[in-house]
């Protein structure tokens, strides 16, 4: 009766905040305009002209449901031996890429290859 009664409460007040149109949300079904930073500009310049990258991830995009973007045009190249971080804010999608590079997760867009295999 108790566990009955716990998941009752519980299940009611994760619908009152769910529903609760005060609750702060990002809309990211609107892409941002941002401008590009120029270090940003030549990685995805060595990237689309470099051949021989251990990973080669070009204009990767990835939504989930009808409207979720959660990865939007991310570019980067990683040489053989080379350690790399993705870093950001949270929810800007570094778990989503990874999710992507290891193949847990399908692309939406762009390529993806791996010592020279298209992971797709």
């Amino acid at each position: 009766m108790g566990l009955s009664v716990n998941c009752l409460f519980w299940s009611l007040l994760l619908c009152g905040v769910e529903s609760c149109p005060r609750w702060p949300r990002r809309d990211r079904t609107i892409p941002l305009e941002v401008e590009v930073e120029q270090d940003v500009k030549e990685e995805e310049r060595k990237v689309k002209k470099s051949t021989g990258l251990a990973v080669k991830v070009s204009h990767l995009r990835k939504v989930y449901g009808p409207q979720f973007c959660a990865v939007e045009d991310l570019s980067f190249g990683v040489n053989k031996g080379e350690c790399f971080a993705l870093l950001g804010v949270n929810g800007a999608g570094k778990s989503s890429t990874f999710k992507i590079l290891t193949g847990e997760e399908e692309l939406t867009a762009g390529e993806v290859q791996i010592q020279g295999h298209d992971i797709c």
